[in-house]
C-alpha cells in the first residue's frame, strides 16, 4: 500500500513537472504575443523619444519650465511602458541633455529630431518564468523625423528620415494591472535589416 502511494506521488510529480516544463517553453497565444510586441515597441519608443524635440519647441531656446515639463512628460511615457528595474534605473536620466546631444549645427541651421516611430522587425519567444514574467528576444527598427531649423529664415527644412542600427535585446516583461510592461533588458546582438544578419561589436 505504501509502495503504491509512493509510486502514485512520483507519477504526479513527474506529470506536474512535464506540464510545468511545457508551460515554461510553450509560446503564448497570438493575442498575448501581440500584447508583448506592442509593449516592447512602446518601451523602445519611450527611450527613442529622449532624442526628440516636440514640434511646438522647434527652434526655441528652452526655459527651465520647458525642461521640467519635458522631463516629466518623458518619465510619464516611460512609466507607461516600464516597471521594476527597467524603470528604476532610468529615473535620473536627463531628457533635455539627451536630445540636446542629438542636435548639431550645419551650414543650413540646426539639425533637430521632431518625431519617431517604431516597427518590430525581430522576434523570438524564449520562455516564461515562475513569477508570471515572460522572456523574449526582440529588435525594434526606430525611424526619426529629421528637420534642419534655419533661424534666419525662421523655418524648418525637412530632411530624410534617420534610422539608427537596430539593437536586439532580451526583454523581461510582466503583466501589471492588465498591461504588459518591460521590467528588464539585456543587449544581445546588433541586427542589419538589409541582410538580416546578426552581429556583435560596434554597429
Amino acid at each position: 500500500m505504501r509502495r503504491r502511494r509512493v509510486l502514485l506521488t512520483t507519477a504526479v510529480i513527474i506529470v506536474f513537472g512535464a506540464v510545468l516544463g511545457l508551460w515554461r517553453w510553450w509560446p503564448p497565444s497570438d493575442t498575448t504575443q501581440a500584447g508583448l510586441k506592442a509593449a516592447i515597441v512602446r518601451y523602445d519608443l519611450a527611450w527613442a523619444s529622449s532624442s526628440v524635440r516636440p514640434a511646438q519647441l522647434v527652434g526655441k531656446k528652452l526655459t527651465p519650465a520647458d525642461k521640467k515639463m519635458l522631463q516629466q512628460a518623458w518619465l510619464d511615457r516611460l512609466e507607461a511602458a516600464a516597471s521594476g528595474q527597467a524603470l528604476n534605473e532610468s529615473r535620473d536620466f536627463d531628457y533635455t541633455a539627451a536630445f540636446a546631444s542629438a542636435e548639431w549645427h550645419t551650414s543650413q541651421g540646426t539639425r533637430e529630431l521632431i518625431n519617431c516611430s517604431g516597427t518590430l522587425i525581430y522576434w523570438d519567444f524564449l520562455h516564461r518564468k515562475p513569477d508570471g514574467s515572460v522572456l523574449v528576444r526582440a529588435g525594434v527598427a526606430v525611424h526619426f523625423k529629421e528637420i534642419v531649423w534655419n533661424p534666419d529664415q525662421h523655418k524648418a527644412i525637412s530632411q530624410e528620415d534617420w534610422a539608427p542600427c537596430i539593437a536586439v535585446q532580451d526583454y523581461t516583461l510582466k503583466k501589471i494591472d492588465g498591461t504588459w510592461k518591460v521590467t528588464a533588458t539585456k543587449y544581445w546582438r546588433w541586427y542589419d535589416p538589409a541582410t538580416k544578419a546578426l552581429f556583435t561589436g560596434a554597429p
